[in-house]
């Protein structure tokens, strides 16, 4: 298994992206604890709110993508290489998402990621 936390702070990406990786506690809607699973958290700063009025204050964008539960999560944990294919497809994941938010005809989102879910079908292929 890789030192997730030691390759991260190896990584470059756009300025304002953060990487983190931590152990993540599942509860049930009912509150009970079920598991307690890897968790890589993708923090973005300062980014322009496509859903408001161009002069509004920046968001922060956060993804979390959980390290188990799919094959190619599993195998991001076994090598530097497989880790980097998964993390690259998380920021096209997020960046895909974005896209879908700013992109526009007439006004109207044809694939507004709060609407639908088109970005996430093909995520795990």
């Amino acid at each position: 298994m890789i030192d997730v936390k030691a390759l991260l702070g190896r990584i470059e990406y756009k300025p304002g992206w953060k990487f983190s990786y931590n152990n993540s506690d599942y509860t049930g809607e009912d509150g009970r604890f079920y598991y307690s699973a890897p968790l890589l958290t993708i923090q973005v700063t300062g980014v322009a709110n496509s859903y408001a009025e161009s002069n509004s204050p920046r968001i922060n964008v956060y993804g979390q993508f959980g390290l188990c539960g799919s094959e190619s999560a599993a195998k991001a944990l076994e090598s530097e290489e497989q880790f980097l294919v998964w993390l690259h497809k998380s920021i096209v994941f997020i960046e895909t998402h974005e896209t879908n938010e700013w992109l526009k005809v007439d006004g109207e989102r044809p694939w507004d990621p709060h609407k639908y879910e088109l970005h996430r079908n093909n995520y795990d292929q």
